[in-house]
């Protein structure tokens, strides 16, 4: 490695710090580094090289594969990079204890393998190979003051050696330190514009807020042409602590301000949930505990917006931090992939400040059709509760659930017309029409969005949760409290069941099945104990680099370090090497007589290629790549030639060299 001494086994040692797996960082470092203390060398073959590439190549996509079952995209792709330097370390031993000061680039890419060249160019790893070390320890974001510290120490050890002027390492030094104040400026600065983004124009932000959740803007369907395109995926999996009585709504999101299509959380701030001491739950309310609810949710893109019950207590998470705005949408700050929480929930009303005039405006663009709407039905002179009564009744009795987008004529708006003529629509419609009926009623309201659970699993005792099991549905402040109002006629869900084709029930349960798999392994990751994730993961790891070693150096020849340190593929080739009485050598022998030399890192192949082509009157070049081909299988092939192929070898060099060895030169 051209690396200054232990600064790999220093990079390694990082890693296993910020990753948590300190016993393979260290092992890798002792790898990396005890090729400077010890004289044994490895001549692996060329065809060898190949294979340890190769392997990390598979490794790689067997790791990737892996990280997507667990936890999808794009938490995998971190987790590949946080793991790709244990991935490479094949080839990065194969650097340190070969003979050879750098590997071909024909040997990392399978494209130059195929061309023909009289030489390969060659690249030492150690830089590039601590770059990886570097990006893998930053993938587990432990985002630590040490940590900083650590990147940049390491960085400027490995920039000292090459920096101009050797003789400069105070200005050097102080370049470093102006690099790393700006660097550290510009972090806490993008942090304190996303956070200031996030409190004072949420509606500009159109994404980030947890699993297909925005808790800043909700886009709706309203207006559009066509089946909603909803899918069959299995979001959440819930296990209440008893059989539910009927539909279930998990709530995630609350919007108070309407406009165009979409829904806004204007004025919705987060702030900090306090912890439990000494546990890890999250107090939400006071109150007493009447049920238990446990929720498995894929966080795609990580910091979920958690999925509650109307009077959750308490939330049972293992996560970073939890936060919550104040309209009631709970958001954790963990790593994508599957997230499992118990909610203690009690018969209180879901948890959300006291109303304000938002909470009662209508947009300009539906107001009037509402505000008719809600003196036909003499909304006006009714107690809140009647008033609600009332308006469940209007949307009970003469409208109908509908999956399919239906286009605003000229001069009206969807919901206008949903109201007023259609009556038909799936639930933003049936939501966002009671929402702006309710506060034309003078009850302040507002747009909430979540899940519905009512599939039972084949268990028995959990539910499963859809992606087309997404809902809407009201929130009205009734007699000092909120509550759910859910316009939406009964049955929606079977119905659109029963809508699917038959192919679509198939595909889910192919997508049923991977679900479950996906989420048994999940599970196993979180419940299980450290030792029994070393223990399986550790033992394959072990099985692997077992037989990496015995397939690639266990066969290789060994040569002794000089005492000068300097090694240099031809002095490797003066040991002894498996197969070294091929009588195709005698053929090489001959040709370098004659005056075509062989190239250091030039294959047989390759060599023989370019004598054609530069001594175009020399015959047998067919046999000779027939010959070659055998003597390839004879030094390289576990298995060996057999008698037969054997004596074919011999038989074919001698008759070669019958026919066109050149006499001597007379004195």
């Amino acid at each position: 490695m051209n690396t200054p001494a232990f600064l790999l086994g220093a990079a390694a040692l990082f890693w296993g710090w910020q990753t948590g797996f300190w016993l393979i960082g260290a092992a890798a470092a002792i790898a990396m580094e005890a090729p400077r203390r010890v004289a044994r060398r490895f001549e692996v073959e060329l065809p060898r090289q190949q294979r340890v590439a190769d392997l990390c190549l598979v490794l790689a996509a067997m790791v990737g594969v892996g990280c997507y079952v667990a936890y999808g995209n794009p938490r995998a792709i971190v987790l590949l990079f946080q793991w790709l330097p244990l991935i490479l370390l094949p080839l990065g031993l194969l650097q340190a204890w070969g003979c050879a000061p750098a590997i071909r680039l024909d040997v990392l890419f399978w494209s130059l393998r195929r061309e023909v060249r009289g030489g390969a160019t060659a690249f030492n790893l150690g830089y590039a190979y601590l770059v990886f070390w570097l990006i893998g320890a930053c993938a587990a974001n432990q985002r630590g003051d040490l940590a900083t510290i650590g990147l940049v120490g390491l960085g400027g050890w490995a920039l000292l050696g090459a920096r101009p002027g050797r003789d400069r390492a105070g200005l050097w030094a102080l370049q470093i330190m102006l690099a790393t104040a700006l660097g550290s400026a510009l972090h806490v600065g993008l942090n304190s514009a996303q956070v200031w983004l996030e409190g004072a124009a949420p509606d500009w932000i159109s994404g980030g807020g947890g699993n297909r959740t925005n808790p800043y803007r909700s886009s709706t369907d309203l207006g559009s042409i066509g089946e909603l395109k909803q899918s069959d995926e299995i979001i959440l999996r819930v296990k209440p602590d008893a059989p539910l009585a009927g539909a279930l709504l998990l709530h995630r999101a609350t919007y108070n301000e309407y406009g165009g299509s979409a829904w806004v959380a204007r004025g919705a701030r987060f702030a900090e949930v306090p912890r439990q001491p000494g546990n890890a739950a999250w107090t939400l309310r006071a109150g007493a505990a009447r049920r238990q609810i446990e929720v498995a949710d894929f966080a795609v893109h990580g910091n979920p917006v958690l999925s509650l019950p109307a009077g959750a207590i308490s939330v049972t998470l293992a996560a970073i931090s939890l936060r919550a705005n104040n309209l009631g949408a709970v958001q954790a700050e963990a790593a994508p992939g599957f997230v499992i929480y118990s909610v203690a929930a009690g018969d209180g009303p879901p948890q959300a400040q006291a109303p304000d005039a938002s909470d009662l405006k209508l947009p300009a663009a539906e107001r009037e059709v509402f505000a008719d709407t809600a003196r036909t039905l003499g909304l006006a002179g009714l107690a809140p509760a009647d008033a609600v009564r009332r308006v469940q009744e209007f949307f009970a009795n003469g409208f109908r659930y509908s999956s399919t987008g239906m286009a605003a004529a000229p001069g009206s708006t969807a919901l206008a017309q949903f109201i007023g003529s259609t009556r038909a629509g799936h639930c933003e419609y049936f939501a966002s029409a009671a929402v702006l009926l309710l506060r034309a009623a003078g009850l302040p309201a507002r747009y909430a969005t979540g899940f519905s659970v009512q599939e039972r699993a084949p268990d028995g005792s959990t539910y499963l949760v859809r992606e087309r099991h997404a809902h809407a549905w009201a929130r009205v402040f009734v007699d000092g409290r909120w509550i759910d109002v859910d316009t939406t006629p009964s049955g929606w869900a079977e119905a659109e069941d029963l809508e699917r084709p038959a192919a679509a029930r198939w595909r889910a349960r192919l997508t049923d099945a991977w679900s479950a798999l996906r989420f048994r392994y999940a599970r196993w990751q979180l419940t299980s104990s450290e030792s029994e994730k070393w223990g399986l993961f550790g033992g394959i790891g072990a099985l692997v680099l077992a037989w990496l070693g015995w397939r690639v150096f266990g066969a290789a020849r060994t040569v002794r370090k000089p005492a000068d340190g300097a090694l240099h593929p031809a002095r490797c080739e003066a040991a002894r090497l498996v197969g070294s009485d091929s009588s195709f050598y005698q053929i090489e022998s001959e040709l370098r007589r004659r005056g075509m030399l062989r190239a250091p890192n030039e294959t047989f192949e390759e060599w023989l290629a370019r004598v054609e082509r530069e001594n175009p009157g020399l015959v047998g070049h067919a046999d000779l790549r027939r010959l070659v081909r055998l003597h390839y299988r004879y030094r390289f092939d576990p298995l060996g030639l057999g008698t037969a192929q054997q004596a074919a070898l011999v038989e074919g060099c001698a008759a070669w060299l019958a026919q066109h060895t050149a006499p001597p030169a007379r004195a």
